[in-house]
């Protein structure tokens, strides 16, 4: 099977749509009205004669290649209790008139339309050109459904993807009672196949239409492996009445036959799909389409709804992608395609809104890029938890994910926060399948104690890096702290960080490397297992130096791979912040400020960055202003500096990796970023791996620009009150 990057099985959204009744609850007066009291659940049959409707698209790009004739010929072939009437519909005003204009039980669609991959904002395509919004003949829909005769019943939608119609009606009030549509992209088969079953068992063998839609689910599988998970019935209400077709002469018999004879004769029929298209449809709940699904989420949290308006942004891109490829106007071999590894479902961590930042970051860089005519970049989302499973080393869900990701069709993956998983990530994945990783957060150098392993093992096959990062490492940060502590007179550093685990203790060895003065002294180095004794223990001790204005703390926890609720790490660098009380000056490493304002003390703190998000410094080149005010303008948004900082690592990640896609010519990507000699421009700086004449960054893989900065809450007063969450640049390199 051709593999792509969105021709994945599982992920957000739908997951239980057959039984959830999305389209709400209360049917209309006139539809109780009209049903039948007895035993049992109670009836409903349509007047005779059966009114319908059916509206057809024309489609005349061989490309496409929809056949409708199918669909009418069912329909067509429906007379004595039912009276068909179908209507070609080339522009908005037709559909209108055809909807204005006649009376029916029954409204129809055959032809292709398409819904965005979080379930909103479906598209009916008229022709291969012309497409509508379901929201532009709401008004039809509404008073069809209040009509005293023949009111509408039932809507079939035998077309691509149009699963979010119910939802987007729904929204304005409008809620039709028995609904039909695909979940997900169809083929010819699927969609005559369906029809032809769905009538038979309803009109001929008048089973009940429940019974009828169920029997047509279930006939589908034979036909097309998979398929039977495809149509969905949205209703209005968990119970509903039996809806029935009327008693009555009706001729149908001479062409269903023919129906599925044409229906396997297209089967038959094979041939190569594009890369960017799916090849099968697993039934598969939790598939949002077998076409062009945007989020690979394997965790059993669902991805939080606030995120969904931000990532729309993505499905609209990466869907248009999809669809000029399958209409021939962009060649595959110009869609860069790379995954982009979040942690969107865990929104109590504090890593959560660094994910967003970074998202926002990519959405916008896509957005710009995607301007060019001749290259598009789409991007998968990867919900990374970004958790540790001490026992097995890799947490289970990021273990799958990553093998998920290597057996895409992909380009490159950006991604992931923590250094720990990032590494051994590579080491145990991205490194076999030779696939760029190229990093926004992972900033340890060297693992001290944990593993034993230098990043330069972890990152390496081959003598080759396959790993690269556009942020500041350890090292930068860690050195330009020692030297603004040096700067401010301090002799004297009471440690707290973390010797077992990667971040941490990198950080803490470049410290220990660079600092010339005195070490308080402590028999523990693992700040996550200290009690609050222990803790209060080396404050003292560090307050009852000759001098306190030349004592200082550095504090460094580790990446957040644990449950913030209960890990001991997090809530120990926080007692150090609240007990300290802005005695003794603190300097953090960069995960500091990504802490939860309201568990910071803002007194006598700065923090090291790798970069300082301080649009206004002076170092700050017009060239940067600008793409960041585009950028800004684009969300339409006050960002704090801490969010600035994340966008645009974000963004100057993706952008890294698109413009080297775009440029690389014969070049692998790996030969063309260590090959690079004109650094990238982007709103963090110059961005080069190789600085000219031939030599690397430290691990030849490595941002050779530094900078890192030095960042203090952002006061109105000291000692600091109602510190609102800003930060300001205080130090740079």
């Amino acid at each position: 099977m051709i593999k792509h990057p969105f021709n994945i099985s599982k992920t957000i959204g739908f997951e239980n749509i057959k039984t959830s009744n999305p389209i709400g609850v209360g049917v209309s007066g006139i539809f109780y009205r009209k049903y039948h009291k007895g035993s049992g659940r109670a009836k409903y049959t349509f007047p005779t004669p059966v009114k319908i409707l059916m509206l057809v698209g024309k489609y005349t790009d061989p490309k496409e290649n929809i056949d409708t004739e199918t669909d009418k010929k069912l329909i067509s072939n429906l007379t004595g209790a039912a009276k068909p009437k179908i209507v070609e519909v080339t522009s908005i005003a037709e559909v209108i008139n055809a909807l204005d204009n006649n009376k029916f039980d029954i409204l129809m669609f055959a032809g292709h339309s398409s819904t965005l991959p979080d379930g909103t904002d479906t598209t009916i395509w008229l022709t291969d050109n012309l497409k509508i919004n379901i929201n532009q003949i709401s008004n039809q829909i509404r008073n069809a459904l209040n009509r005293i005769d023949h009111p509408l019943v039932l809507a079939i939608f035998n077309s691509c993807d149009g699963i979010g119609i119910d939802g987007q009606l729904k929204e304005q009030g409008i809620r039709i009672p028995y609904l039909i549509a695909m979940k997900a992209r169809i083929t010819d088969e699927i969609a005559h196949t369906f029809l032809t079953l769905f009538l038979r068992y309803f009109v001929r063998n008048r089973m009940s239409f429940q019974m009828a839609y169920q029997q047509a689910q279930n006939g589908l599988d034979p036909f097309v492996p998979g398929a039977g998970s495809l149509p969905i019935l949205c209703v209005k209400q968990a119970i509903m009445p039996n809806l029935f077709w009327p008693l009555g002469r009706n001729r149908y018999v001479p062409y269903f036959g023919v129906a599925i004879i044409i229906v396997i004769a297209i089967i038959a029929v094979n041939r190569l799909p594009s890369k960017l298209e799916s090849v099968t449809c697993q039934a598969d709940t939790k598939l949002i389409s077998c076409y062009n699904p945007s989020i690979l989420n394997l965790s059993g949290s669902p991805i939080d709804q606030s995120i969904q308006k931000k990532l729309k942004a993505v499905f609209t891109e990466n869907k248009n992608i999809v669809d000029d490829v399958k209409a021939g106007k962009i060649a595959e071999k110009n869609v860069i395609k790379i995954a982009l590894s979040l942690t969107l479902n865990d929104t109590s961590s504090p890593i959560y809104e660094t994910a967003i930042s970074t998202l926002k970051g990519a959405i916008y860089l896509q957005d710009e890029f995607n301007r060019n005519p001749n290259k598009k970049l789409l991007i998968l989302i990867a919900n990374d938890p970004n958790k540790w499973d001490q026992a097995r080393s890799l947490d289970v869900t990021t273990e799958k994910l990553n093998k998920e990701l290597i057996g895409r069709d992909l380009d490159a993956v950006v991604g992931h926060y923590a250094s720990k998983l990032t590494y051994y990530t590579l080491k145990n994945t991205f490194n076999q399948k030779e696939l760029v990783l190229l990093s926004y957060a992972a900033a340890a150098t060297r693992d001290e104690n944990a593993q034993n392993y230098s990043i330069n093992q972890l990152t390496q096959k081959h003598n080759r890096t396959y790993f690269f990062r556009v942020t500041n490492t350890t090292r930068e940060m860690a050195q330009l702290l020692a030297k603004y502590f040096q700067r401010q007179g301090i002799e004297n550093i009471a440690l707290f960080y973390n010797d077992t685990e990667l971040f941490s203790s990198s950080f803490g060895y470049e410290f220990k490397q660079t600092w010339k003065g005195k070490f308080i002294s402590q028999d523990q180095s693992n700040i996550s297992k200290m009690t609050n004794e222990k803790i209060q223990s080396i404050l003292k001790q560090a307050n009852n130096t000759n001098n306190i204005n030349k004592t200082a703390i550095l504090l460094c926890p580790n990446s957040f791979i644990d449950d913030p609720l209960t890990s001991g790490e997090i809530k120990n660098t926080e007692t150090v912040m609240k007990l300290n009380n802005g005695r003794l000056l603190i300097g953090g490493c960069s995960l500091i400020p990504v802490y939860k304002q309201e568990s910071i003390n803002p007194n006598n703190l700065v923090a090291a960055v790798a970069w300082s998000g301080d649009i206004n410094s002076p170092n700050i080149t017009p060239e940067q202003r600008t793409k960041f005010v585009s950028l800004k303008n684009y969300w339409g948004q006050n960002l704090t500096q801490e969010q600035i900082r994340r966008i645009s690592l974000g963004y100057d990640s993706v952008m890294v990796i698109a413009e080297s896609l775009s440029q690389k010519g014969t070049q692998s990507l790996q030969q063309y970023l260590i090959n690079r000699t004109t650094p990238f421009k982007g709103i963090t700086g110059d961005i080069s791996f190789n600085d000219g004449t031939g030599n690397l960054g430290s691990l030849g893989s490595d941002r050779i620009q530094n900078v890192s900065a030095i960042i203090k809450p952002k006061c109105l007063s000291t000692p600091c009150e109602n510190w609102n969450g800003q930060w300001k640049t205080e130090y740079n390199n």
